[in-house]
């Protein structure tokens, strides 16, 4: 049985709102408050998924709810304290706990989300292609299937978030009138011409910043100071090797000096850009013997290697819509609306289909209790009338009752299909054109019957494990022996239906054998007290012993309903 999920904006803000509030431990107890039932069911069915095993999606699947465990039990201020249920997470997925510890430790779980958002949105597709989850992120008007669809519609960044840094002892020296201690940031800005400047990184240079020492003792570091310019292309390397580096000893700054700096934190963001202008890197205007100065330049026109080509021609117009697509004079507001409209479509479509699926598995789960009520019940009076040692003719209005309550289960089942036929004809053309059948619309209908004939199949089995007892007290009852033989008859018949359904595809050809086959399912199949009476009364030594209800094949999935 598919359980439905649904990842609301609610419990993502209830879970910021933690995440912002955090200080110690427990302090994420509201989101679990708030949230029980649903993280309950995700991590009861996450483990039903099938994964490949002892890889990084099989343990979390089996243990999801010993990794909830994290946010409620582990302590920032006492790191190695022993939360019971992890060991086995620690011991095969090392990584993964460590970065949830990071997470709750720096407050921020953005490195967390941009790390295992494929991950979480391979657990998801699987968890649906198994039939097992179906699991929907809502936000704003729409549900998205996968937080990655989700980030595409609404415009999430996926920006560089560095890893919490090793920590670095410093060891620090008395300077004379110093109490200030200075630290190398990253501070992203335009170099200028000047012949005297900072050493230039990607886009910015590297910044001495005093901050104020609580102890008020003097530091030993480094200078940063450099003359000579660097290229404009450091990579990650380059930026982790400064933010890494231990400071060297620099001359304590001026007051003035110390004012004008300001302490930019930690990096979070790559820095822009930008061309370096630096004179000395510029070709020196120097005249030489027999050598004439080169000129440089500027490009008259953006489409300097298309100069021929006539306005209308396509590639020009592609290029002029590709250098003008963010201008201010464009507007967007049709395509815009178009887009908003088609969202609310999909959202109404989205929220049609959800509340069809939650009617249809009531309707089920009702009709499954209401039948097993109504056979219990049957079966208590008929037992008590046994148990009184009543002839069959003195209670043949009982059991005329019991016979047509097993009757009805094949009655309902033949209706339901009629519904299926009416269906496939209205909907997909009774098969006749497999381009125009939607194929969702189709398995989910296929999906509501194959669950309708193991529902019948499941209570013909009740009402024959019953007749069984009836039989093991009362050997000579030859009626409850033809009746648990017609019992067998039909659940053959049911199987046979089953498994025709469960191949059908989009094929007229297949769909009519399919209804060749329930035809031969019919409530007669169930003896009447007349039919009983002839039968008994006849010669039947043999044909009713060792009668044994079909075993369900392999490839039939039965999932109890809660």
């Amino acid at each position: 049985m598919v359980v439905y999920l649904d990842l609301t904006e609610e419990i993502i803000d209830s879970f910021n709102k933690c995440v912002k509030s955090f200080l110690f431990q427990g302090d994420y107890k509201p989101f679990f408050k708030d949230n029980q039932k649903f993280l309950d069911k995700l991590s009861d069915n996450l483990k039903y998924v099938e994964f490949e095993k002892d890889t990084k999606y099989f343990w979390i699947s089996k243990d999801f709810k010993f990794c909830l465990k994290y946010l409620s039990k582990f302590d920032p201020r006492n790191p190695n304290e022993t939360i019971s249920g992890v060991g086995k997470l620690e011991k095969n997925v090392p990584d993964v706990v460590r970065d949830v510890k990071d997470g709750i430790r720096r407050k921020d779980w953005n490195y967390f989300y941009q790390k295992y958002r494929p991950d979480a949105d391979y657990m998801i597709s699987e968890a649906k292609k198994q039939e097992i989850i179906e699991f929907v992120i809502s936000y704003g008007s729409g549900g998205f299937e996968t937080f990655e669809s989700r980030d595409e519609i609404f415009g999430y960044r996926n920006e560089e978030v560095v890893p919490l840094p090793p920590q670095i002892n410093v060891h620090s020296k008395e300077f004379k009138n110093s109490g200030t201690m200075v630290q190398h940031v990253i501070e992203p800005q335009t170099l200028k011409k000047s012949t005297s400047h900072i050493a230039t990184g990607t886009g910015g240079g590297i910044k001495l910043t005093p901050i104020e020492h609580n102890h008020g003792h003097n530091v030993n570091l480094g200078s940063s100071n450099s003359t000579e310019p660097v290229g404009t292309g450091l990579r990650r390397s380059d930026r982790q090797a400064a933010q890494n580096t231990v400071p060297q000893t620099i001359p304590e700054p001026s007051k003035k000096e110390s004012e004008k700096r300001t302490f930019f934190g930690f990096i979070k963001k790559k820095p822009k850009k930008t061309v370096n202008q630096i004179e000395s890197n510029l070709p020196k205007q120097q005249d030489y013997e027999g050598v004439n100065l080169t000129t440089y330049k500027e490009l008259e026109t953006r489409d300097f290697h298309l100069p021929n080509l006539p306005k209308e021609d396509p590639i020009v117009q592609l290029r002029q819509a590709s250098l003008n697509r963010d201008s201010p004079d464009l507007d967007n507001s049709a395509f815009e609306q178009q887009l908003f409209e088609q969202k609310l479509r999909n959202s109404r479509h989205l929220e049609e289909v959800r509340a069809e699926r939650r009617r249809k598995q009531a309707e089920f789960e009702k009709d499954l209790q209401n039948m097993r009520a109504e056979s219990k019940k049957r079966f208590e009076i008929l037992l008590a009338c046994i148990l009184m040692k009543h002839r069959f003719e003195e209670q043949e209005q009982n059991w005329k009752d019991w016979i047509q309550g097993c009757k009805n289960h094949i009655v309902d089942l033949c209706n339901r299909f009629a519904d299926f036929e009416d269906d496939v004809h209205r909907n997909h053309g009774g098969l006749r054109k497999p381009e125009k059948v939607d194929q969702e619309d189709f398995q989910s209908d296929k999906g509501h019957l194959l669950g309708k004939i193991m529902m019948t199949f499941n209570a013909i089995q009740f009402d024959f494990e019953h007749l069984k007892s009836i039989e093991e007290k009362y050997p000579d009852a030859l009626f409850v022996k033809v009746l648990q033989n017609c019992l067998v008859k039909a659940a053959y018949t049911l199987l046979g239906i089953y498994t025709s359904l469960q191949d059908l595809g989009v094929d007229k050809h297949e769909f009519q054998q399919l209804h060749d086959q329930v035809a031969k399912l019919t409530p007669s199949m169930i003896y009447s007290t007349t039919d009983l009476h002839r039968i008994c009364s006849g010669d039947t030594s043999g044909k009713f012993e060792s009668i044994e209800f079909p075993d369900l094949p392999q490839f039939v999935t039965v999932q109890e309903v809660e």
